[in-house]
């Protein structure tokens, strides 16, 4: 009796021993980075593009931009304390307001699936009207992942501010940026049109997204939302949170 429960003893430890064997190798170490701006910005930095040159205070007050870390407004309520707060008026019909982050410490030369979990408050409700498209609805978040320095550059052919990085256009998708939703937070205006700041989730779960690190093993993360709504957009992104896993060669 006891040889065979030594046995067996044995033989399920050299089970576990193989399981965890075969997990290791199988399963490429990932990568997380989870960023909840408790007290600062983190190494994020605020930008917009697809709007004119503002060449004096008159033209730039319009437009209302606004980039901050600030507290999140009281009617989120929860444990919630810190937030990017990112701010801008639709005046171009085309207003894309982004926040970028370098990352480093990833293998040079790698190319990586990654996964996207963001929280952020939205005041725009479900179903609305506004001029242009809905505030919520038609404003299109997108996410993505590329090898460079994502940059506004100013385009001389029109005098206005674009990409250097393929977002795509709006609604659509483009090769380095993915349209994961919109900003439209599921509950109805009330009042006047108004609606309480509510904590909405994005993820790029039927999104693939890849990208392949530079030498040094560093790449840029872009959040951004691209509008077609021309009024005023105010959002509080809370938490972001950024899977890597490296891809087999």
């Amino acid at each position: 009796m006891k040889i065979s429960k030594m046995i067996l003893g044995l033989l399920a430890l050299a089970f576990i021993a193989f399981a965890c064997e075969d997990d290791d190798n199988g399963s490429p170490d990932k990568n997380t980075f989870t960023f909840d701006f408790t007290t600062a910005t983190e190494g994020w930095v605020g930008a917009f593009a697809d709007l004119p040159k503002l060449d004096n205070q008159q033209d730039s007050s319009i437009y209302e931009l606004s980039y901050k870390w600030a507290a999140l407004p009281a009617e989120v309520g929860g444990n919630r304390v810190g937030s990017l707060q990112i701010i801008g008026h639709n005046r171009s019909d085309d207003l894309f307001m982004y926040l970028k982050r370098k990352v480093t410490g990833l293998l040079p030369n790698t190319t990586y699936q990654v996964e996207f979990d963001i929280d952020l408050a939205s005041e725009a409700p479900s179903g609305a009207v506004g001029i242009g498209g809905a505030p919520g609805e038609s404003v299109y978040f997108k996410a993505g992942v590329v090898d460079k320095e994502p940059v506004a550059v100013l385009d001389p052919l029109d005098n206005h501010y674009r990409m250097n990085i393929d977002k795509g256009q709006q609604s659509q998708s483009g090769r380095d940026m993915k349209v994961l939703g919109d900003i439209a937070h599921g509950k109805p205006a009330s009042g006047m049109g108004s609606s309480p700041f509510t904590i909405i989730n994005r993820k790029n779960s039927n999104q693939p997204i890849s990208v392949k690190t530079d030498a040094q093993g560093a790449c840029w993360i872009v959040l951004g939302t691209d509008s077609a709504y021309e009024g005023l957009t105010r959002l509080y992104y809370d938490r972001v949170g950024v899977v890597f896993t490296p891809q087999a060669k």
